[in-house]
């Protein structure tokens, strides 16, 4: 992976979690959360138009043989100026773009549901609720400090502890004992549990 690459994906990283602060800390939070989408519409938008001009700079070199003389200067930048005027900027395919909608729909849906409970539920069926609700880790076996849900299956980790697992061995399973799913934890697959970030965040150590 190039440098380039890499700060992308820090850059991505750093959305998704500014979205889950976002959910988790502010009530109202349409209008940020649509600021925040705008952002990374904004920044899909440039890097497919860079991407774009890198392709159209490498078909007019390849198209004069990578040969850059004072004659043909002058036509170069007239077929450059003519490819980049046709340019058709869309970011709907976007991978990235997707990525971060598909993962910011499943925190406000995570959201949602928890704030729903909480709305329908009593006091003392919150504290059931809440009692019952699992904060051990299943691989260090240590209470989670950041929780992350593989949607593949619906069981929580710890970040740092997951991430760990996976970079030493790809092809690893859901760690929960007694987890039926025979599918791959993917990173794609993990999002925040905002559900239990909030019950962490409200009943600390």
């Amino acid at each position: 992976m190039t440098q380039s690459k890499e700060v992308t994906e820090e850059l991505f990283e750093c959305y998704t979690k500014t979205a889950e602060n976002i959910i988790i800390h502010f009530q109202e939070r349409e209008q940020i959360i649509d600021d925040l989408k705008d952002v990374v519409q904004k920044k899909c938008e440039l890097d497919t138009k860079l991407n774009m001009i890198r392709e159209i700079k490498d078909e007019i070199l390849e198209k004069y043989d990578n040969k850059i003389t004072d004659k043909n200067i002058p036509k170069i930048m007239k077929d450059y100026d003519k490819a980049v005027s046709k340019m058709n900027v869309d970011v709907s395919t976007n991978e990235r773009f997707l990525e971060f909608n598909r993962k910011l729909q499943a925190l406000l849906t995570d959201a949602n549901k928890n704030q729903n409970i909480e709305e329908d539920n009593s006091d003392e069926e919150l504290q059931l609720q809440t009692d019952s609700m699992n904060v051990i880790d299943p691989i260090s076996k240590v209470r989670i400090k950041d929780p992350v849900k593989n949607i593949a299956c619906g069981h929580t980790y710890d970040r740092q502890n997951i991430m760990a697992l996976l970079k030493v061995n790809k092809k690893t399973r859901c760690p929960m004992v007694g987890c039926k799913s025979t599918k791959y934890v993917e990173i794609k697959n993990l999002q925040t549990d905002v559900a239990m970030k909030v019950f962490l965040q409200r009943n600390p150590i």
